[in-house]
């Protein structure tokens, strides 16, 4: 009896830390390219850049957690997905990443590049 409590209570901690992975994956997701048009004093800020590339170590501590290549590759879908929605142009004109906009390209191409470098370099720990 004792076993399938413990059975249960992991799951329930990896699924909670793959909620947070997911949550954190959504808050990288939104700043960085909020954060694209970041200004100080006329010059651009590349901070979202950086922001993309934390795409990297979410992805793997999704693949540690289910110790499955889909562990890798949820995070960096849902990244790549809020990313084209927020960057898509609305009917009114205004978009979030525009075309004109190179440290926004850099965001989007590293971003996705990064996210699915991880998801076929990995491999699953033997063990």
């Amino acid at each position: 009896m004792a076993g399938g409590r413990g059975g249960v209570w992991a799951r329930v901690s990896v699924g909670l830390q793959l909620v947070t992975v997911l949550a954190a994956t959504t808050m990288v997701a939104v700043w960085g390219v909020f954060l694209v048009y970041l200004r100080v004093g006329g010059v651009p800020i590349p901070l979202s850049l950086v922001l993309a590339l934390l795409v990297v170590p979410l992805c793997r501590q999704g693949g540690a957690l289910l110790g499955r290549r889909a562990g890798v590759a949820v995070p960096a879908v849902l990244w790549l997905g809020i990313v084209l929605v927020l960057g898509a142009g609305r009917d009114d004109g205004d978009r979030l990443i525009g075309g004109d906009s190179v440290i926004g390209l850099l965001f989007l191409v590293l971003g996705a590049l990064a996210a699915s470098v991880t998801v076929g370099a990995y491999r699953p720990a033997r063990g």
